[in-house]
Parts: C-alpha cells; sequence; structure tokens
C-alpha cells in the first residue's frame, strides 16, 4: 500500500521491487478467508487486472495459491513462468474475446485455433459479461454496453450449436479441479 493506504496502481506496482512475499500470503489468505466467512463458495484464485501475475507480488501470490490449494488462473500471461505454482490452471489463457475482439466470428476463430494447437487443452477465455447495464455498473467501469454484447453472444443459441458441432466442451474450474 501507499503512505495514505491505498493499493498501489498498476504501473506502479509491476515496477515494484520491494514487496515482502510474505505479506502477500498474508493479504491473501485473509482476503479469501473473509470471502469464505461472508458465505461465498469459491472454486478458483485469480486476481483483479493480473496483480498476482505481476512481477512484485508472483512469488507470495503463488505461495498463497499453494497454502489454499484451489485451481487458479494461470500467473504466466504478465511475467513468464509458474514453475512454482502445484495448483491446477488451465492450458492457456486468452484475453482476445474482449471489446473489438468480442464478435462471435472471433470467439470461433480463436476456440478453433486452440482445438487445433491442443486438441485436449483447457483454455481461459477472459470476459466480462453482463446481462444488462446499471447504474452502479456504469459508476464502476467504462466497458459496459460491450458486457452486454459479450453476454449474448455468449448465450446465443448459435454458439451453442457451433460448440456442439465441433465438440467443444465449456467447463468450470470445478472440472479443472476434479480433473487433476
Amino acid at each position: 500500500m501507499d503512505a495514505s493506504g491505498s493499493f498501489y496502481d498498476r504501473t506502479t506496482l509491476f515496477n515494484k521491487s520491494d514487496i515482502c512475499p510474505k505479506e502477500v500470503v498474508i493479504e491473501l489468505k485473509a482476503q479469501y478467508q473473509a470471502a469464505l466467512d461472508a458465505g461465498f463458495e469459491i472454486n478458483h484464485i485469480d486476481s483483479h487486472h493480473f496483480a498476482g501475475a505481476f512481477r512484485a507480488l508472483k512469488v507470495g501470490f503463488t505461495e498463497g495459491i499453494n497454502e489454499i490449494g484451489l485451481p487458479a488462473r494461470r500467473i504466466d500471461n504478465v511475467v513468464l513462468g509458474q514453475e512454482m505454482l502445484r495448483s491446477a490452471t488451465p492450458d492457456a489463457f486468452d484475453m482476445g474475446f474482449y471489446a473489438e475482439g468480442a464478435t462471435l466470428e472471433h470467439l470461433k476463430a480463436m476456440l478453433t485455433a486452440y482445438k487445433h494447437k491442443m486438441p485436449t487443452g483447457v483454455v481461459e477465455l477472459m470476459c466480462h459479461p453482463a446481462t444488462e447495464v446499471t447504474e452502479e455498473l456504469r459508476a464502476v467501469s467504462g466497458y459496459t454496453q460491450q458486457r452486454v454484447d459479450e453476454w449474448e453472444i455468449l448465450t446465443s443459441k448459435a454458439l451453442k450449436s457451433w460448440l456442439e458441432m465441433n465438440q467443444i466442451q465449456c467447463i468450470g474450474f470445478n472440472d479443472i479441479a476434479s480433473n487433476d
């Protein structure tokens, strides 16, 4: 945290070199426990805006994930390497289904490429679907109507039919955990 008690912004955080990994573990486990205490059922660990994949946090984040033992989003999408991570992860993570890339045709092309590259692999696609644009959403994000567009694509009969025809299965982190 900075001098005012706020989390560092992404640029500052990415370039920090003096963050104690043990403090990251403590914070991660505290947030995890707070979510459990609030009644959430958690099936994986990730970090908002990939903070856990940043060089300054990666060691502590990895240790925390290993201690918690849940599947995790890949942590090699910002800084290469995740050899220390013992938890199950998807085989790939792709940020291409976003903004201009959030179209049915682009999604089909991405999934087709992954199917050829790793026929039995698991890919996590970054997406931000929403069923509607609310005032609350507008207050926290500039990416609003696109979320509804993503939701419409991801829940469309056209995509469902195409996935079945191409023998591509949608799964969640619970499935990754049970396959490990």
